[in-house]
């Protein structure tokens, strides 16, 4: 009822009842897992090839409030043909080979928008 306190709270005890801690498997069999200096020349790579004089960064879910990066500007901004939906799999960390657990990420199709910090 309206105004009333619930009586449910959210405690360390509730959390781990439904906490999975999996072994990590590695990487997919056949691939490999990348190093910072891996993504460090992919990112070298693609501004080499097409030079930008600035770069934009659509941000969505965590890079919103936690971007782990320097930045100078924040804006609204719209992804026209895409929204957000658990379609990322995951087979390693939450969810295993057998398993997979589904993470939100963009997807094709429908309209988002998404207003910065």
């Amino acid at each position: 009822m309206k105004g009333e306190k619930s009586k449910h709270h959210l405690t360390k005890d509730l959390v781990a009842l439904v906490e999975r801690k999996e072994p990590d498997p590695g990487p997919e069999p056949g691939s490999r897992e990348h190093s910072f200096e891996d993504f460090s020349k992919i990112a070298d790579d693609v501004l080499i090839e097409y030079s930008p004089d600035e770069l934009w960064l659509f941000a969505y879910g965590s890079l919103i409030w936690n971007p782990d990066f320097d930045h100078s500007v924040v804006e609204i901004a719209v992804a026209n043909g895409w929204h957000r939906s658990f379609c990322l799999k995951l087979t390693r960390w939450r969810g295993t080979r057998e398993l997979p657990a589904l993470m939100l990420a963009l997807d094709k199709g429908a309209i988002m928008y998404w207003g910065g910090v």
